[in-house]
């Protein structure tokens, strides 16, 4: 995922806890301005590669966009739940 965002010029940075990950999502100066997926397409490809690493399946994914003020980070409800591989 870093090397596709990088294509673009956005970097992602990771943090999390118990129960949740962050997905922070920066533009560099060439940040192409239409390129990113919407937050819902990040997050299953997130999911799709957390799942193959073998993360819980209960994580809750946030997704933070360079657009994003503090004030209105994605926090809510809204998530994929990581699913278990067969």
């Amino acid at each position: 995922m870093s090397t596709a965002l990088a294509v673009e010029d956005y970097h992602l940075a990771v943090s999390g806890g118990d129960d949740a990950v962050q997905l922070q999502i920066t533009a560099g100066e060439g940040a192409c301005s239409y390129c990113l997926v919407s937050k819902s397409t990040l997050r299953s490809i997130a999911v799709d590669h957390m799942t193959k690493a073998g993360l819980p399946s209960d994580l809750e994914v946030d997704i933070v966009y360079p657009d994003d003020s503090p004030s209105s980070l994605d926090t809510s409800p809204e998530y994929f739940p990581l699913k278990k591989s067969k």
